[in-house]
């Protein structure tokens, strides 16, 4: 983020791509994590529609909407958005799989705390919603536990800024 008068403020990069790098950070780099996973997949990259054995356990980081609230106060705009990171383990025993790679991610989201350190505009970061789920060969070709994290990002913006 670069100032561009003591009023508003000009991001080089839009603050919703700093967040989603921030949290790709978080994951990548924590040792356990990079050992669970074969496949990180970004929005940017193309969704496969079967999943064989070589792409598990997969990571995927989605933008899952949010809430918007212009003049919060008097010179501020309030925004929450959540991403929603899904970890795919292509296995049928939980404790094999999921339980090792639920905890690394958790781990890791408590470890960066509640505001994603340097980014200033990020307030409190939460985790909304956690829940796992057991999907059969049908979905995508290979039966196994999903694991979802919703990550809320609490985030406050000067009304001036481009």
């Amino acid at each position: 983020m670069s100032s561009s008068s003591s009023s508003s403020y000009t991001y080089d990069v839009d603050p919703f791509t700093q967040v989603e790098n921030r949290l790709w950070q978080i994951f990548e780099s924590d040792p356990r994590i990079a050992s669970l996973i074969r496949r990180k997949v970004k929005v940017e990259q193309e969704k496969l529609d079967v999943i064989a054995n070589a792409d598990v356990p997969e990571v995927e980081l989605e933008p899952a909407g949010g809430t918007l609230e212009l003049q919060s106060s008097r010179n501020l705009n309030h925004c929450v958005q959540r991403w929603q990171l899904r970890a795919t383990t292509g296995e049928h025993y939980q404790r094999l799989a999921l339980f090792p790679l639920k905890w690394a991610l958790i781990s890791a989201l408590s470890r960066a705390g509640v505001t994603l350190h340097p980014l200033l505009f990020v307030h409190n970061v939460t985790v909304t919603d956690v829940r796992d789920q057991f999907h059969p060969a049908e979905d995508k070709g290979l039966e196994g536990w999903t694991h979802f994290v919703q990550i809320a990002v609490e985030m406050y913006f000067d009304r001036g800024a481009t």
